[in-house]
């Protein structure tokens, strides 16, 4: 091999110095120009000392060596052959060099019946993996059955149902078969996994093309995306209880709690592969999804998980709920770069791809409010000194997410200073899209309009004081940056979405942190549009969804009161909130751990039916007219 390459040293310099030559216009080659050659012909010397190593390489050459020296000439020559086919070229050396040899009489050799070697025959195509079949066949999808928000629960969110992906120009679906369903709260949904190919007629309605796969499962889906090659990327997760760690403060790294499955267009398994954290991050992983869910996202060759878990034992005795995102190389399956760690208490989690980095979005009550961030980032700020009890102290921070929207309340009256109402963050988030100037994101809020209790006895009974309000906050795509940061209050500076968007609304709320007292402040939200203005607390809004399509931003929402579902609807906005079409009714529900996606120009959701067992599916156009399919 390595003489070969001095081969090809030899010769491609050469050409190299004749071509810097008449580039120049010289035309000629003077003293400076033959300097080099000189160099050149030492390294053809090198070559000539053993001309029957390079006979035996050729006469020898197997297909992997012969690439590799095509790929040794497109980098280091690429000057030199200037998108010529470098098989041609590699021949060209070494036609030229035996001949060089055999006219100066250094080997008396004929290597005219010789040839570059055959590529190896390419494997036969694997045999299509995907089971014909119904889908009522293969199991029962989970409905979309939502509990009526009658409690504080009603901020967290399920476990994912369902999950739809790309795959060669039309849709897969990943569904979770309900005949094995735990229900507990939050609902864990948890059975046999199956992927379905689904096929679009181009107009919003869809059908089962009768190819389908049951993957190898944890039980408990976490989400699906594909790459540009078509490739599916399915998660799983075991229902994992974190009592069955009692007594053990560090929770062991182990394997098979998450796994990740990789299918190609024929549906085989391509790789599986799991998930451990044991040398990337110091907890290891433990109930994942819970009181939470999960997120699968694909881009620049990695895919990024990002879910809840639980902490190891902390200094007061418990396991505590925060969330990770953690970046695995696509081709490997393999973690990539440092772990991500997410926020304490985090209830939403998920995570999209902005063309460079992914972008990641939760609900927290450790930050109080709706959060963004970039995977795999943290920003430090120092900030001026600040006195306290008479004494200076510098001010530094180190931040991997900053607050959208600040919720209020925390701990103080009328807020009572327990665990279970500081987990009460009066908004969840429903949705991030990318935006040409940034990012816009969808989330469901109380609007400040009323501080309502009702007491029994020194109990809550009503733990949702005001109207929940579909709002939305768009954030600038350089975020992270440090000029945007107020080191005071530890929120951004959304865009100025006030000059952008008459409606759009900027109000104070007073935060209060459970263990800081100091921390305890008035911020102020601004720049917030809300698309619903509901208030007194009989009518809510939920489960917003957000996706952006070719010209505007489409947004779906559920409305409840306390006793009953009322309905959904829709509307389509610009970048900064805009409206571009008004609120419009639609007869459409969707479960709470699942997310819609785009295809076609158009939002498209769906979820299972348990009766008769199939897939309802629904497609929104740009003018927001909606049209259900029911797939069996």
């Amino acid at each position: 091999m390595q003489n070969l390459k001095e081969v090809i040293d030899a010769s491609l310099g050469w050409s190299r110095l004749l071509k810097d030559a008449y580039t120049k216009g010289d035309q000629q080659l003077g003293s400076q120009e033959f300097t080099p050659f000189w160099r050149l012909q030492k390294k053809f010397n090198l070559a000539v000392d053993d001309f029957s190593a390079i006979e035996n390489d050729l006469n020898n050459m197997d297909w992997p060596t012969w690439v590799e020296l095509l790929r040794y000439i497109e980098s280091d020559y690429s000057d030199v052959i200037d998108q010529r086919d470098a098989t041609e070229v590699l021949v060209g050396c070494i036609d030229l060099f035996v001949g060089q040899m055999r006219l100066s009489g250094l080997a008396d050799v004929d290597l005219d019946e010789w040839s570059p070697p055959e590529p190896p025959p390419p494997p036969p195509p694997p045999a299509d993996a995907w089971v014909e079949g119904s889908i009522a066949s293969l199991g029962t999808p989970i409905d979309a059955d939502n509990p009526v928000p009658s409690h504080y629960h009603w901020h967290w969110p399920t476990k994912p149902s369902m999950s739809i992906a790309m795959h060669d120009g039309q849709l897969a679906c990943a569904w979770v078969s309900g005949e094995d369903d735990t229900i507990n709260y939050p609902p864990q949904l948890g059975g046999r996994i199956v992927v379905s190919l689904l096929e679009s007629d181009g107009q919003g309605r869809y059908t089962a093309k009768s190819e389908h796969k049951e993957i190898p499962s944890l039980g408990h889906l976490m989400g699906m995306c594909s790459d540009e090659r078509n490739h599916l990327y399915i998660a799983t997760c075991i229902d994992e209880n974190q009592k069955q760690y009692e007594g053990i403060r560090k929770v062991p790294h182990k394997d098979g709690i998450i796994n990740i499955v990789k299918l190609d267009t024929g549906g085989n398994i391509v790789q599986e592969s799991t998930v451990n954290l044991e040398g990337k991050y110091g907890s290891s992983i433990c109930s994942p999804m819970t009181f939470g869910q999960a997120s699968l996202e694909y881009g620049g060759g990695l895919l990024c998980l990002h879910f809840s878990k639980n902490t190891n034992i902390a200094w007061d005795g418990k396991r505590h709920q925060h969330a990770i995102a953690v970046q695995i190389d696509a081709e490997t399956l393999e973690i990539s770069g440092r772990v991500h760690t997410g926020l304490s208490h985090s209830f939403n989690q998920m995570v999209v791809w902005d063309g460079e980095r992914f972008i990641n979005a939760e609900t927290s009550d450790g930050a109080r409010g709706v959060q963004i961030g970039v995977v795999g980032k943290r920003f430090g700020v120092t900030g001026p000194p600040m006195e306290r009890d008479g004494k200076t102290y510098s001010q530094y921070s180190s931040r991997s997410h900053s607050t959208v929207w600040a919720a209020k309340g925390g701990k103080q009256a009328p807020y009572r200073a327990s665990n279970t109402l500081y987990q009460v963050t009066h908004c969840h988030t429903g949705g991030i899209a990318v935006g040409d100037e940034g990012y816009l994101v969808a989330f469901a809020a109380e609007n400040g309009d009323g501080n309502k209790t009702d007491q029994l006895k020194g109990e809550y009974v009503n733990h949702v004081f005001g109207s929940w309000n579909i709002a939305l906050a768009h954030v600038k795509k350089d975020f992270m940056n440090g000029d945007h940061y107020d080191f005071e209050s530890q929120y951004i500076s959304r865009a100025k979405t006030t000059d952008r968007n008459p409606n759009a609304k900027s109000y104070t709320q007073f935060v209060e942190h459970m263990w800081h007292a100091h921390k305890d402040r008035l911020e102020t939200n601004e720049g917030i549009v809300f698309l619903t203005t509901h208030t007194g607390g009989e009518r809510h809004c939920g489960q917003p969804r957000i996706c952006r399509v070719s010209d505007g931003y489409i947004v779906i929402w559920q409305e409840y009161s306390m006793k009953e579902v009322l309905g959904s609807a829709a509307m389509k906005v610009d970048e900064f909130g805009n409206e571009l079409l008004p609120v419009r009714p639609i007869d459409a529900t969707w479960h709470k751990g699942n997310y819609p996606v785009v295809h076609e120009d158009k939002m498209v959701w769906m979820h299972g039916e348990d009766f008769p067992a199939g897939i309802i599916c629904y497609t929104l156009d740009k003018e927001l007219n909606l049209i259900k399919t029911t797939i069996s």
